[in-house]
């Protein structure tokens, strides 16, 4: 017999199956890859980065399990079996596919507002990942922030009230999640005016105060003063403080602060008014009169004062001592006097010192004639300027006869004349060169009565 000649038959190549794919966190991941249901010796591993659309990176390894580690880019790996002379075969691959890490971006922007009138839109950007939500917080997250359901890269905000950050979260694939920069919306409480304290009424020219602000929110901007209560606009003053003095006001004025917080619209403060009393002048008095003692009447009258006449006042003594007369009116009777008398009147401008009125001396002459011839009273003057106090030249004639009355000028020309004097005459000429109105001027004149038993001469004063 011939000597047997063996053939030996190897199986066919198996590559098998490597197990499992998974999804991992670039940079840092771990697993096992495990070959299973092949048939042949393992010759070595590959990895690739295109899937094995090009050659593999050949792996020392020849073991059923592979080890990867942090790999930072998607990888596929297979391993390569051969069964004895059979021509190798590749497994099927495993994928280890790698998620960027999550980067959670840069919310824009931060602004200030003001409260409750606001709006904007917040954006995100420079992210890497899917965005899940966003997130809300007033403390700027150092406590959990609140969720927002909102997967977009914008989010609008309007009328928010309170100072509030936001923030993105964003996750790529199986990576941690990672929050984004946040962003402040800054709010500004409501600009507040406050008070300003407080009104005064003040004497003109001689006074000063400071005002103070209160109860505002916000910078202040500066004050403003007003002589018509702002009606319209006021007039600046540079002053960014809580106070305003105020000096010599010769006019009444007002005063308010202009404020403003962060972004908020101006307010104005309450206004504080000063209201400026003019000075008071005390005025004149009628012309000064004589007059029979226990039988006289008549008006004195106050004109040009400033203020109030807060009462009169009369004395026998030209005011070393007075008696007062509650007469709050600018004219004052008086009947019957039987000796000379002052009288004044009081004027009052709160809260200004109180000034009087010139002083009118009311002349008062003895009755001391005999029963049959009285005498005569001549005034020494009279203003027939129509106000119905002196506007007549007065002569108190009780003897019963005709009273002849010649008036004459500085230069001794006749200008009036009446034969039978009714105290009539109002300062026109009657005799002479007469013009116009016949009005005569201001001035000194000089005057001859005649009665059937007297004759009077003297000078009088004629004054509008």
């Amino acid at each position: 017999n011939s000597v047997l000649a063996t053939i030996t038959v190897n199986p066919v190549s198996v590559g098998g199956t490597v197990t499992s794919s998974a999804t991992v966190c670039s940079g840092a991941n771990s697993g096992t890859l495990t070959l299973a249901g092949h048939t042949g010796t393992i010759t070595g591993w590959e990895s690739s980065l295109d899937a094995f659309a090009t050659a593999g990176t050949p792996i020392v390894n020849t073991t059923t399990s592979l080890n990867y580690l942090n790999i930072v880019a998607t990888t596929s790996y297979r391993a390569i079996v051969q069964s004895g002379v059979c021509p190798a075969s590749n497994s099927v691959l495993a994928t280890i596919t790698v998620n960027p890490v999550s980067v959670g971006g840069t919310v824009t922007s931060s602004a200030t507002v003001c409260s409750g009138a606001n709006s904007g839109t917040l954006t995100l950007a420079g992210h890497t990942g899917t965005i899940n939500g966003w997130e809300s917080s007033l403390d700027a997250f150092a406590t959990a922030g609140t969720p927002i359901v909102n997967t977009t890269t914008s989010l609008n905000y309007t009328n928010i009230f309170v100072t509030t950050s936001y923030r993105a979260i964003v996750q790529s694939g199986t990576c941690p999640a990672s929050n984004s920069v946040l962003a402040t919306i800054t709010v500004n409480p409501v600009s507040v005016g406050g008070t300003v304290t407080s009104s005064a009424t003040v004497c003109s020219g001689a006074n000063s105060g400071t005002l103070t602000l209160a109860g505002y929110t916000g910078t202040i901007n500066g004050w403003e003063s007003s002589l018509d209560a702002f009606a319209t606009a006021g007039t600046p003053i540079v002053n960014t403080t809580t106070t305003l003095s105020y000096t010599n006001l010769a006019t009444t004025t007002s005063y308010r602060a202009i404020l403003q917080n962060g972004t908020c619209p101006i307010a104005n403060s309450t206004k504080a008014t000063i209201t400026v009393s003019p000075l008071p002048a005390g005025g004149i008095l009628a012309s000064p009169d004589t007059v029979l003692s226990g039988n006289n009447s008549g008006k004195l009258k106050l004109s040009g004062q400033t203020g109030t006449v807060s009462r009169w006042e009369y004395s026998y003594d030209n005011f070393v001592t007075a008696v007062t007369i509650s007469n709050t009116s600018a004219a004052l009777n008086y009947l019957d006097l039987t000796k000379t008398t002052y009288y004044r009147a009081l004027i009052s401008s709160n809260p200004c010192t109180a000034v009087y009125s010139d002083t009118l001396e009311i002349v008062v002459v003895p009755d001391t004639t005999s029963p049959s011839v009285k005498e005569i009273i001549v005034a020494p003057g009279f203003s027939p300027n129509n106000d119905g106090v002196n506007d007549e030249f007065i002569i108190v004639n009780s003897t019963g006869e005709p009273l002849k009355l010649n008036v004459f000028n500085r230069w001794g020309n006749l200008v009036y004349e009446d034969n039978n004097y009714q105290n009539t005459w109002t300062g026109k000429a009657n005799e002479g060169l007469l013009t116009g109105n016949q009005v005569l001027p201001e001035g000194t004149y000089f005057y001859l009565i005649e009665t059937g038993s007297k004759k009077l001469s003297g000078y009088l004063t004629l004054k509008y």
